[in-house]
């Protein structure tokens, strides 16, 4: 997959990634901001309330019918951490002008139509509407809720938490966070984003990246201040083991276990693909070696696999267990662990691991929104975004580098969810 990249306006930036393969056209507009207790609550809210209405489109109403009058565009956005930084994307999702015949009429009606909700926001005495950031708080509160009540990502968290001690990737969004964000206050995170922020766009269609700059130009050019900051690539310093537990009204234990990955970090390097091959066998399928053993061999949890935070350099293992079962789980753990250390894995384990891997990559293709995914950070961090070169360099890898990246390998915190009790809703 070939990115181009340019630059429109004065310091606007583009990467556009051309392809016949579908209909539907993606254009996704990020800002990347440093993760921070005091503005990261009014950076997830913002899209929530600026995609409500703007001057021209002044209510959701208004712009659902817009986005039906462009043949079914759809705008949305979502947020998520990456390293120590958190990126918000607002994506367009729209019919190509070329699936029904039109000259640029979508493009640009879709690129208009998100100049208009990012820059042109309805205010009440120079504010963001106070009922609209009620509303989106009340939404993202209860998504927190929700997420704590699911009792594995709720352990997930509290894992990381510690993990990444004071790093900022150990810091997780708090429902009183939000509740202390005001109109007065988030209004003032939008203009400050808006005169001092950075802002880039991504393109995944069949539109040229010359015909996408020029539409950007014409809503953006005055408004997009360079490049935005990189996302830190910084693996977690790695400290002794500790271990914690909390008891909820729930049946079944969630047990997280991190594990430092020797501070590998995404990279074009041998280590990097030797690294992602190594949790691939460690716990990353129903073949691995945490899954054939802990569940299937003895029978001692529901689920168990692992995965890789890439940008921080860290492995989390997760299982659901019955409590009584926690020490012996924990010992088959270590067991596969102190396997791969060793280098005690089959041909059959190496190639099943890649064989999953490649035939994951070999998917990306077939959605734009993953070949998004895939590319825009490599891109950011000058790591090679072609599916070619990805799977050849998981092909070469071999058991002896798989040792050696696993033989870095250091279990840092444990954090278990113990049960108390039974609870008639549990997840």
């Amino acid at each position: 997959m070939n990115v181009l990249r340019r630059n429109f306006g004065s310091s606007g930036e583009l990467m556009t990634l051309k392809t016949d393969k579908f209909k539907r056209n993606i254009l996704i507009m990020t800002y990347i901001v440093p993760i921070s207790p005091a503005t990261s609550a009014s950076d997830v809210l913002l899209p929530a309330v600026l995609l409500r209405g703007s001057e021209k489109y002044p209510t959701n109403a208004d712009i659902a019918r817009r986005c039906e009058q462009l043949y079914g565009a759809s705008l949305g956005y979502y947020y998520s951490y990456l390293g120590d930084s958190l990126m918000i994307n607002i994506y367009a999702d729209f019919l190509s002008d070329r699936a029904i015949g039109t000259q640029d009429e979508i493009l640009c009606g879709v690129t208009e139509l998100m100049a208009q909700t990012m820059l042109a926001p309805m205010l009440e005495d120079g504010d963001l509407r106070a009922d609209e950031v009620a509303k989106a708080k009340i939404a993202l509160c209860d998504s927190i809720r929700a997420d704590d009540n699911d009792t594995a990502a709720y352990a997930f968290r509290r894992c990381r938490e510690l993990m990444c001690g004071n790093d900022p990737c150990g810091y997780s969004l708090s429902v009183d966070d939000v509740m202390r964000v005001t109109p007065e206050s988030l209004s003032a995170r939008y203009f400050e984003l808006r005169t001092e922020g950075h802002w880039e766009f991504f393109y995944v269609g069949n539109e040229d990246a010359d015909s996408v700059a020029k539409t950007l130009e014409i809503y953006f050019a005055d408004t997009v201040h360079g490049a935005p900051e990189l996302p830190r690539v910084r693996a977690v310093s790695d400290h002794p083991m500790r271990s914690e537990q909390e008891s909820l009204p729930v049946t079944q234990g969630k047990l997280t276990m991190g594990i430092y990955a020797g501070g590998i970090t995404m990279s074009d390097s041998d280590d990097y693909y030797a690294t992602l091959m190594s949790v691939e066998i460690f716990g990353g399928s129903p073949i691995s070696k945490l899954f054939m053993n802990v569940r299937e061999r003895l029978g001692l949890c529901y689920y168990c696999g692992a995965s890789y935070n890439k940008q921080k350099g860290v492995i989390y293992v997760s299982a659901g267990i019955d409590p009584k079962d926690r020490e012996a789980v924990e010992r088959e753990i270590y067991a596969q662990l102190e396997q791969m250390k060793q280098g005690n894995i089959s041909d059959a384990e190496l190639h099943a691991a890649q064989l999953a891997l490649i035939n994951s990559a070999r998917q990306i293709s077939d959605r734009p929104y993953s070949m998004w995914s895939f590319c825009n950070i490599r891109t950011m961090l000058g790591v090679s975004t072609s599916l070619d070169h990805h799977i050849e360099r998981i092909e070469h890898v071999t058991v002896e580098q798989v040792k050696r990246v696993a033989s870095k390998w250091a279990v840092g915190d444990i954090f278990f969810v113990d049960a108390e009790g039974k609870c008639e809703y549990e997840n």
